[in-house]
């Protein structure tokens, strides 16, 4: 990082562009090699490698921000404007993943270390002084770039020109052109690269991010290591392929392969629980759901709640709940999902299922007052006023400002024999 700093900063001193671009790649790397170590403490660091490392992070990002202030003192002196963006995030304290089933490091989980949304900073003369906090993409930046430098789009860009960022009369926005008529681009000759080493990069590239599927290809994803074998990875890579595709029997037939082949990663079931779903096969999808669950797929009780959320939306309530069911019966320890399910059940009057339900979770979440809350109106959903008494009472010493709580227990109260 230090000595491409440098030498961006000789070369802008020296040749003063018009548009001047410093990528840091370390911010992601520093992340990836000590985030585990940041505080608050994670389960399986050491108490040494935290005092060893802990500090790193907050000490690299030191230096960039002192880079990035040489950066801003040549922008103030020659009235530029200075854009400082990311193109994802990371995840820090609580959001952190688990560093022995998720290893921030490894290129099959390194991924799950990335927050979606990242960073876009402006500065400069033309710049409109805005505290307020607002939406863009990272598709957005290369349009806004092209009207800042009065130059035209190509209209096969996706994003729109931020006109919100600069002050009135800044941007010059051109009419679209295709920029494969306009530049001329020449190709440096590659170096041959076997179809391992393909297979192995496009894995990587995959996993983090930064490739799709169908931005690979199937030249490239079909691509023969040596010996005509192919990885788990690249049968999996390969589905993903057909997938966007829209072959929805090839990619499945590539999942099953790759399961088969690896049946400890939670990838090959994860996706083909997603083509089960899409092709209306609830069973095989929800089997292999719970399948990817108990291998560590690490966002498992998020998608089993969005998949609720979107029968919930479309009318198909029943089978909401019976998703909630399978996976909470199947996945025990994982208890998350149980107020959601103990609301469909209370929602179907099933009012002795949904107190259980609730019973269950508050047992591992005493200090849940919305649960104790549901759980009270389960209990007068059967008719027992008491234990619905009790349990917002239990709610109220949990947290006090609840005013429509306290209205329904003065009501109860009132009405319940002593």
């Amino acid at each position: 990082t230090a000595l491409l700093g440098r030498a961006g900063l000789e070369l802008y001193d020296r040749v003063r562009p018009k548009l001047f671009c410093l990528y840091i790649q370390g911010t992601d790397e520093i992340a990836h090699d000590l985030a585990a170590y940041a505080p608050p403490p994670l389960a399986g660091v050491s108490a040494e490698d935290r005092a060893r490392f802990g500090g790193g992070v907050e000490t690299y990002y030191a230096w960039v921000d002192g880079l990035i202030g040489a950066v801003a003192e040549r922008a103030r002196r020659d009235h530029a404007d200075v854009l400082v963006l990311s193109d994802h995030g990371f995840k820090w304290a609580k959001e952190r993943p688990s560093p022995s089933s998720h290893g921030s490091t490894d290129f099959r989980t390194a991924s799950f270390w990335h927050r979606l949304d990242g960073i876009l900073l402006a500065w400069g003369p033309d710049v409109a002084a805005d505290p307020s906090r607002k939406t863009a993409s990272v598709f957005d930046i290369v349009p806004t770039l092209c009207a800042l430098l009065g130059l035209p789009p190509d209209p096969r860009m996706e994003g729109r020109v931020l006109e919100d960022v600069f002050r009135p009369g800044t941007l010059r926005p051109q009419a679209a052109e295709d920029w494969g008529r306009i530049a001329q681009v020449r190709r440096a000759a590659a170096l041959p690269v076997s179809a391992a080493e393909v297979d192995r990069s496009v894995q990587k590239l995959l996993a983090l991010g930064y490739l799709s599927p169908s931005l690979a290809g199937p030249a490239v994803l079909e691509a023969r290591p040596a010996g005509d074998l192919r990885t788990s990875a690249a049968w999996n890579n390969l589905g993903l392929y057909w997938k966007e595709q829209g072959r929805s029997g090839k990619a499945r037939q590539a999942f099953l392969r790759a399961r088969s082949m690896a049946p400890s990663e939670y990838g090959p079931p994860l996706n083909l629980s997603e083509v089960d779903r899409a092709a209306g096969r609830e069973e095989e999808s929800t089997q292999m759901l719970i399948e990817a669950g108990r291998l560590g797929y690490p966002d498992f009780v998020g998608l089993v709640l969005l998949r609720v959320r979107e029968d919930v939306s479309s009318g198909r309530a029943a089978r909401a709940r019976a998703l909630l069911e399978r996976t909470t019966g199947a996945l025990p320890a994982e208890t998350r999902l149980l107020p959601m399910l103990g609301r469909l059940q209370l929602q179907s009057r099933s009012c002795a299922a949904a107190e259980a339900t609730f019973e269950r979770y508050l047992d591992q979440h005493p200090d849940d007052f919305d649960t104790w809350n549901a759980a009270a109106s389960a209990a007068l959903c059967r008719g027992d006023r008491r234990s619905a008494i009790a349990r917002f009472r239990k709610s109220l010493t949990i947290r006090a400002d609840q005013p429509r709580v306290e209205e329904v227990l003065r009501w109860l109260s009132a009405v319940t024999p002593p």
